[in-house]
């Protein structure tokens, strides 16, 4: 049996920032970012965490995944 969520979250960056997978930095601004949480089918409790931010790209948007780390670094580092 699987069992999934999803939320969805806010994040702003105050400075044009980069994330892994993308060409350039991205302006600033805020964003969605929308977390699925699936709980695997193993012997103990287990979640595989998935965060895909979605960025508004050329007049349209792109989703773009990305790991929990990466995200949180590139908040911190807009913020210092």
């Amino acid at each position: 049996m699987s069992f999934a969520s999803e939320t969805t979250e806010q994040v702003t960056f105050r400075r044009p920032f980069i994330l892994p997978g993308l060409d350039e930095p991205h302006d600033p601004g805020t964003f969605e970012v929308h977390v699925r949480r699936e709980l695997l089918d193993v012997s103990w409790t287990a979640h595989l965490l998935t965060r895909t931010i979605m960025l508004p790209r050329r007049g349209g948007l792109e989703a773009l995944e990305v790991r929990s780390g990466d995200l949180e670094e590139a908040l911190r580092v807009d913020q210092a």
